[in-house]
């Protein structure tokens, strides 16, 4: 017979591959020069082989067959399966979580007995049975009562997720307060495997890399945090009080009540599994890969089963009035807890949707490949819905807010403006957009050393440096589509996108991997080059076979017409659209600033003295992601770390 432990560990790999077979599949947000996707498929119908040569015809073979898998699992929408409705009860409204925030529900417990936990179906935790996922001391969590699906949805259930929660139902967190651990048991089974250790430490605070500024939201978006404890929900069963807990809820008690009934702590970098419940962030992120693996698929080789699936794919999430998506994101990245004001999107939502960029960069290809399926009826009522959601970005306060934000949340943010404004057909606008970002917010995201500051203050620095490149390459390659060099636009410290490339690669990684920079460093390889091939060495490094990922197709220096590494491929028409090439950056055509504030080189020693961003002229700290605040204090020694020789770099 199989043992307890097999089983289970059995049963949590099913669940962490099927939560995240997405993200081995899938590049990072991105734009594809359709020009490119153009003249490699002229190139392959006359020769039957790629511009490129074989270097890359294993990367477009793998897109083909993450077309096949995706077109398998297609189409999406954001009412597929909605057990959870937004506050609105709009099932069409796009819904999620903020994914660092924990329930802080410090339900009285019952002195020296075990605490058990039920794990429901959707991957939801309510009261938290692991110390390590809530930060709380045994006596400061959930009772032993279990809590269940309330009937409502149960009734809502589909058979396959019932019959998964009847299995769910079975495996049990149990803490041994004796000896201070979880271990992992089947419901009547005498087996168990210890799940973690923790000490019995309270509540970590939020895990910046310096001491984080106390919490208040800004502008009302999401609430204040409390730490008191939590007020019992009606019909509590009551029992003794120690300290400032309350008394545990009753065993009916379903997950949504604890979702707004228990204040959430924020714990930067701790992603919460509950938020994979939800369906709305898998189905943009879906729609958006196969709009895009699917042109190209269709482009480069003429098979309409790929048209015709990105075509339905693009009518069920956005056109179809069964399916849609509304345009706008008020219910994105929800802080939950109790009061109206837990009832809000916040500014992180917008990054949910980034997706939306590729989606576009998708029916570019598909009408520079004459698709027959995308009609102009599909084109124009596409194009109202982008119309429409770049107006709520724009007027919004949630849009608002996050326009202002100094980091990654604004490069995204601009990134989906300026791809709504193109594919609107002001291209100008677009334009414009991302002029305005080159030239305010940019500057001061990148520190002459090639730090980004507003990253690496946080729990997961590495992660977030390759996030904000992720959007910065997209924003630079959106440029170079509408005729605009932002490859050499430089910040006020003298730093390129490259600069920030360059250092993100040889800070030490300590507990992180650079696997997510992967991407970014063959798309700088392609634009600025790579004389001493210090990227190529990377990739063998870092991820061997590199040649054969999607992203190595569309990431050579010929994909570029405003690049560094351009000059070959100055004969490659924009196919995207046509336009002047008169509006540049300040000080010239690339990229380069007049005035005083570039001194000699990149990447040398700096000689600009620091001066607080811009985002602090009108604040003492300033909001980076839900509940998370610095000042201009924490972040000048990130800012003034020496550029020749940055802290940290690997030896």
């Amino acid at each position: 017979m199989t043992s307890v432990v097999g089983w289970h560990r059995a049963l949590l790999l099913f669940w962490f591959l099927f939560n995240n077979v997405f993200i081995a599949l899938c590049d990072g947000s991105d734009w594809v020069s359709v020009g490119y996707i153009v003249q490699e498929s002229r190139q392959s119908e006359s020769t039957s082989m790629h511009t490129s040569g074989s270097s890359t015809a294993q990367a477009l073979d793998s897109i083909i067959r993450g077309a096949d898998q995706l077109l398998a699992k297609g189409p999406w929408s954001v009412t597929n399966d909605k057990s959870v409705l937004p506050p609105n009860e709009d099932a069409h409204d796009y819904m999620s979580w903020a994914p660092y925030h924990w329930p802080d529900c410090r339900w009285c417990a019952t002195p020296a007995r075990a605490k058990v936990k039920d794990i429901d179906g959707d991957g939801h935790a309510p009261n938290q049975g692991s110390r390590e996922a809530s930060g709380l001391a045994p006596a400061e969590r959930g009772s032993d009562q279990q809590i269940l699906p309330s009937a409502a949805q149960r009734r809502s259930d589909s058979p396959r997720r019932a019959a998964h929660r009847r299995r769910m139902r079975k495996v049990r967190l149990r803490y041994n307060e004796s000896r201070d651990e979880f271990t992992v048991a089947l419901e009547g089974s005498a087996k168990s495997t210890t799940k973690s250790k923790t000490t019995r430490a309270k509540a970590e605070s939020t895990p910046l890399a310096v001491a984080p500024v106390p919490t208040t939201h800004s502008e009302g978006l999401s609430a204040t945090v409390t730490q008191s404890a939590t007020e019992a929900p009606a019909g509590a069963v009551a029992k003794p009080t120690k300290t400032s807990c309350t008394p545990s809820p009753t065993p009916s008690m379903a997950p949504a009540a604890t979702w707004t009934a228990c204040p959430y702590i924020g714990r930067d970098g701790k992603v919460n599994p509950d938020v994979r419940s939800l369906n709305g962030p898998g189905a943009i992120n879906s729609v958006g890969q196969f709009a895009l693996y699917g042109s190209i698929a269709f482009a480069t080789n003429r098979n309409v089963m790929y048209s015709q699936g990105v075509v339905k794919a693009i009518d069920t999430f956005f056109l179809d009035p069964t399916s849609k998506m509304n345009p706008n994101v008020n219910f994105g990245q929800m802080v939950r807890g109790p009061g109206p004001e837990h009832q809000n999107g916040t500014f992180t939502g917008i990054l949910d949707i980034r997706g939306l960029v590729k989606v576009i960069n998708g029916i570019f290809i598909l009408k520079s490949g004459g698709s027959s399926e995308w009609n102009n009826a599909k084109d124009q009522d596409m194009r109202s819905w982008v119309q429409e959601y770049a107006r709520w970005l724009e007027e919004s306060k949630i849009g608002g807010v996050t326009a202002t934000r100094p980091n990654n949340h604004a490069t995204f943010y601009v990134a989906q403006l300026a791809a709504s404004k193109y594919y609107a057909g002001d291209r100008q606008a677009a334009i414009s957009v991302l002029q305005h970002f080159f030239k305010g917010t940019f500057r001061d995201q990148v520190a002459a050393s090639g730090e980004q500051p507003f990253e690496g203050i946080r729990a997961k620095p590495v992660h977030y440096r390759a996030f904000n490149l992720e959007a910065l390459i997209m924003n630079a390659k959106l440029g170079d589509a509408l005729g605009q060099d932002f490859w050499t636009a430089k910040s006020k410290y003298g730093a390129t996108i490259q600069t920030a490339l360059d250092y993100a690669i040889v800070v030490d990684p300590k507990s992180e991997t650079m696997d997510d920079l992967v991407p970014h460093v063959a798309a700088v390889a392609a634009a600025y080059g790579d004389p001493q091939g210090k990227y190529k060495s990377f990739l063998e490094r870092q991820l061997p076979g590199y040649q054969k990922k999607p992203f190595w197709f569309y990431n050579q220096p010929s994909s570029f017409v405003k690049a560094p590494t351009s000059s070959r491929a100055k004969t490659l028409s924009v196919i995207e659209d046509s336009g002047s090439d008169d509006d540049e950056l300040p000080g010239g055509s690339d990229g380069e600033r007049s005035g005083p504030d570039v001194q000699g080189p990149v990447g040398a020693k700096p000689k600009i003295p620091f001066t607080c961003p811009d985002a602090f002229k009108e604040a003492t700290k300033v909001e980076i992601d839900n509940d998370i605040f610095v000042t201009c204090e924490q972040l000048r020694p990130l800012y003034e770390t020496d550029a020749n020789v940055p802290a940290g770099v690997v030896s």
